[in-house]
């Protein structure tokens, strides 16, 4: 990427960059700018590419609205099938702390998802200068659209402060949902003893970003949304900090954070995921609890 398309591009380049993890175009080549996808998306420029696919940026011609296209390579079947699934799942969420997908469709024989551009930065780039109830704050928005996802039955699998959009009006999004799975009956555990299990969500592969992985992940064991909370726990502790948590027991959190939010966390990082909280929403209703508010109060009306 030329410094002048950066520049286009403003702070949020670094994440679409991130979807161009591996080299390679297909046969056909990228699209030339000026192209014309689903009668409608003029393309610019391309941002990256990645093994399952490539990212341009694009306008919308009836709307003249800047959006990112991700167009699928020619590769195997079931990876186009897993790109199709992924724009297809996300496509079913709107929840404003979510990136909008607007379209899932095909060009020139490859499938393409047309979301939401995002002029601003990532959660990691917002954070400098930040204190610690601006931080909480915008993690608890981002919290509440990774539990949309879970309730669409949709696994991140890699939540990360890069993959946390901040808007130019401040509003967060979660984006780069490209390792997510919507839930299938051939994802469920095949033994029936399993069936209660209570992991409506379990996907497998160790797949991911290992800062952030939860132990499960890492061995490539069932993966439910309980690995997206100890990601979340994971990310949010060093935003809070300023420093990773090892090996899922975090070190005293000092003045860092409160002393309900440092003690939630912990929990959501347990190595044994029976041991974290049932769901996200249930860590992310404890984050916004705030005992000093409560104390304060009943001063006030002891006071009184």
């Amino acid at each position: 990427m030329t410094d002048d398309s950066r520049e286009d591009l403003g702070s949020d380049a670094s994440l679409l960059e991130a979807l161009a993890a591996a080299p390679g175009l297909d046969e056909h080549g990228p699209l030339v700018p000026g192209t014309i996808v689903a009668d409608k998306y003029r393309i610019e420029h391309a941002i990256g590419q990645g093994g399952m696919g490539v990212v341009y940026l694009a306008r919308d011609q009836r709307l003249d609205r800047a959006v990112a296209i991700k167009l699928g390579v020619h590769v195997s079947e079931r990876a186009l099938a897993r790109f199709e699934r992924e724009g297809q799942a996300l496509a079913k969420l709107n929840h404003p702390n979510v990136v909008t997908i607007y379209e899932v469709g095909e060009h020139a024989d490859r499938l393409f998802v047309a979301m939401e551009y995002v002029a601003g930065g990532t959660a990691r780039s917002w954070r400098v200068g930040k204190n610690g109830r601006e931080i909480l704050a915008l993690y608890i928005a981002a919290g509440d659209g990774l539990a949309a996802a879970h309730d669409a039955g949709i696994i991140h699998r890699d939540f990360k402060p890069d993959n946390v959009l901040v808007g130019e009006d401040g509003r967060p999004r979660v984006a780069d949902f490209g390792l997510a799975r919507e839930l299938t009956e051939a994802e469920l555990p095949a033994d029936p003893d399993d069936a209660g299990s209570g992991r409506p969500f379990a996907t497998r592969g160790a797949v991911g970003t290992p800062a952030y992985m939860a132990p499960e992940q890492q061995r490539g064991g069932d993966v439910d949304q309980r690995a997206d909370q100890y990601a979340y726990a994971c990310t949010l502790w060093e935003a809070l900090t300023g420093t990773r948590p090892e090996s899922g027991v975090a070190a005293t959190a000092g003045r860092a954070m409160p002393a309900h939010v440092a003690s939630a966390l912990r929990r959501a990082m347990s190595a044994d995921p029976t041991d974290r909280w049932p769901d996200l929403r249930s860590l992310i209703s404890e984050l916004r609890r705030d005992p000093a508010a409560r104390r304060r109060r009943l001063a006030i009306a002891g006071l009184a």
